[in-house]
């Protein structure tokens, strides 16, 4: 996993708040997309509800949370300062979100945690023929496809980090605090789904002997 190119994002001011972005390997992804697609197959999935306007979401897998934690643990504690040794980080709770064409994220925070993280594991859309729907012709703020970071800075203003990703970038995880507000907008293209990882981490105090 590399610290991903924040070049290719839209520029905004930078959010008083610790996050990052990160890019997962090539084989990490197509592992992913296995786990993604085994868990969306099996008799045992579990619904569930969450912020998301979605007809599908599922409780992650064993095999998901440990792929992904993978990768989350050491971005998180590249973000934060180290934790006393008498703490650790946990997974609180995690799920996979299978969105499809119209499916949106209205602005929400993580229920419970400290940290939590988005794995774009399937990106079916280019960013270019988003960009070119005719939803986008008639207007001065085309927002089809981004994740939006909402947050009020040191004056007390209302301020937005956005996030634009396109097919090239499958396997971005994108790393945040619990209580900053997160929205992202509809594709239209891709009759595909776009599949997504949430979940959040909390800081526990380890147990005595362990």
């Amino acid at each position: 996993m590399s610290k991903y190119n924040e070049e290719r994002l839209i520029s905004a001011p930078v959010a008083p708040v610790p996050y990052g972005l990160y890019q997962v390997e090539k084989d990490d992804v197509r592992l992913l997309k296995l786990y993604t697609k085994q868990l969306k197959e099996s008799p045992q999935r579990v619904p569930i509800k969450t912020s998301a306007n979605v007809e599908e979401s599922y409780e992650s897998s064993n095999f998901l949370n440990d792929l992904v934690c993978s990768f989350v643990f050491p971005a998180v504690k590249s973000l934060i300062d180290e934790l006393p040794k008498t703490h650790r980080w946990r997974l609180l709770n995690s799920w996979v979100e299978y969105r499809k064409k119209g499916d949106m994220l209205p602005p929400s925070q993580m229920l419970g945690g400290d940290m939590s993280f988005m794995v774009w594991i399937n990106i079916p859309y280019d960013i270019e023929e988003e960009m070119s729907h005719p939803r986008n012709k008639n207007t001065h703020n085309p927002c089809v496809t981004k994740t939006q970071m909402l947050y009020t800075n040191p004056i007390g203003k209302m301020a937005v980090k956005e996030f634009v990703f396109s097919k090239a970038d499958e396997g971005v995880i994108m790393i945040h605090p619990s209580s900053v507000l997160l929205q992202s907008f509809p594709f239209y293209t891709s009759d595909e789904e776009c599949i997504i990882m949430r979940g959040s981490l909390t800081v526990e105090e380890i147990p005595v002997g362990k």
